[in-house]
């Protein structure tokens, strides 16, 4: 995902998006998404949404709220 794509979901989620730089051969990326329970719920949803549809591009994909 492109950093344009997380600002477009952060403004229209009115929510905060930091993506931290993953270390060198890592296959995960981590959002901390920060903004109201709704807000963040709405965030994560897109987010669930894109992953969804190029699953068939990425090897494994996974979920963590906390």
């Amino acid at each position: 995902m492109s950093g344009k794509v997380v600002e477009e979901i952060a403004n229209d989620t009115n929510t905060k998006i930091v993506v931290a730089k993953p270390p060198l051969g890592s296959k995960e990326t981590i959002f901390s998404v920060t903004g109201k329970v709704d807000d963040v719920n709405a965030a994560q949803y897109i987010f669930q949404q894109i992953v969804k549809a190029n699953r068939h591009k990425l090897n494994t994909i996974s979920f963590s709220t906390k």
